[in-house]
C-alpha cells in the first residue's frame, strides 16, 4: 500500500506538471474502475462493415493498476484497456495496423518511435503490434491480457494470431470472459486509410521488434 501511495504521488505530481495532454485516457482501474453496462453479443457485422471487439479480463493485478495501456488503429489512440473492460469498433473493409503502447505519466512517449531507443533490446513503450486485414461481415475477437493465456480449445481448429499479449480468438473461446466485461466507450466507427498508407503501415510493422514482460 505504501508503494502504492508513492508511485500514486509521483504520478499526479508529473501530470499537474503539465495540463495541455489527455492524461485522463491513460488512467488505469485502480483510478477509473470501468463501470459501464455489461457486454451483449453484438449482431451479424453488415457486408460492408467489419467488427473488432477489443477487451481486457479481470486480474486482481490489472485491478490495481495506475495506468492502463492503449491500442492505437492507424495511428490514432483508440481504446484505453482497463481490466474487465471491452470496446466495439465498427471497421470498412480493409489493412489496419493495431499497435497497443504502455504510457508513462499520461504520455504514450511516440518520441522514443523515432529515436536510437526504438532499436533497443527492450522498447519500453511498445508493447506489441500488427496489420488486422479486416473483411466485410466478419466480427473479430481482440484479447488483452500480460498474466493469462487466452482460453481457446485447440480441437477445435483454432490458430491463435496476434503478438505478445494481444490475441484473436473465436466468439466461442472468448464468451465466458466477455460476458463479464463492461463497456469501455461508446460505439467507434473507423475509417481504412488509402492503400499506400495501409503498404507503408505493413513495411513498418514487418521491420518493428516488438517485446512485452509480465
Amino acid at each position: 500500500m505504501i508503494r502504492k501511495f508513492v508511485v500514486f504521488s509521483l504520478l499526479l505530481a508529473g501530470l499537474s506538471g503539465c495540463t495541455s495532454m489527455d492524461y485522463d485516457r491513460s488512467f488505469g482501474a485502480f483510478l477509473k474502475p470501468v463501470d459501464g453496462p455489461k457486454f451483449k453479443p453484438v449482431p451479424q457485422s453488415p457486408e460492408n462493415r467489419s467488427y473488432l471487439i477489443v477487451y481486457r479480463p479481470y486480474s486482481e493485478w490489472a485491478e490495481e493498476e495506475l495506468e492502463a495501456p492503449s491500442v492505437y488503429i492507424n495511428g490514432e489512440a483508440a481504446v484505453n484497456v482497463r481490466s474487465n473492460g471491452y470496446a466495439l469498433f465498427s471497421m470498412e473493409p480493409g489493412q489496419y495496423q493495431v499497435v497497443v503502447k504502455r504510457p508513462a505519466f499520461g504520455q504514450d512517449l511516440f518520441f522514443m518511435e523515432d529515436t536510437f531507443l526504438e532499436n533497443q533490446p527492450v522498447n519500453f513503450n511498445r508493447i506489441g503490434g500488427f496489420v488486422l486485414d479486416a473483411k466485410g461481415g466478419e466480427t473479430y475477437y481482440l484479447r488483452y491480457s500480460e498474466l493469462t493465456s487466452p482460453p481457446y480449445d485447440p480441437n477445435a481448429g483454432e490458430s491463435l494470431l496476434g503478438d505478445g499479449p494481444m490475441q484473436f480468438i473465436s466468439w466461442k473461446s472468448a464468451k465466458n470472459e466477455l460476458m463479464q466485461s463492461r463497456r469501455l466507450q461508446p460505439l467507434k466507427l473507423v475509417s481504412a486509410p488509402d492503400i499506400d498508407v495501409a503498404q507503408e503501415q505493413l513495411d513498418k510493422t514487418a521491420e518493428t521488434s516488438s517485446w512485452w514482460w509480465f
